[in-house]
């Protein structure tokens, strides 16, 4: 079963930056929202997440 596609979120008007890298993050796959201190966060670009993912696909171990 196919899952349907995840929308993307253009947030170049938000200033993101990665908190790995430091390059601007333009797109995310969920809308961002503010902390009480004014920042969002600790969002990264794609590269950066993805570097940030163990390897091996999950799941659970016997």
């Amino acid at each position: 079963m196919q899952q349907p596609a995840r929308q993307i979120h253009d947030v170049t008007s938000f200033g993101i930056t990665c908190a790995s890298c430091g390059n601007a993050v333009t797109e995310l796959p969920f809308q961002p929202t503010k902390r009480d201190d004014g920042t969002y966060g600790r969002i990264f670009c794609r590269d950066c997440n993805r570097n940030r993912q163990p390897s091996g696909g999950g799941g659970f171990r016997r």
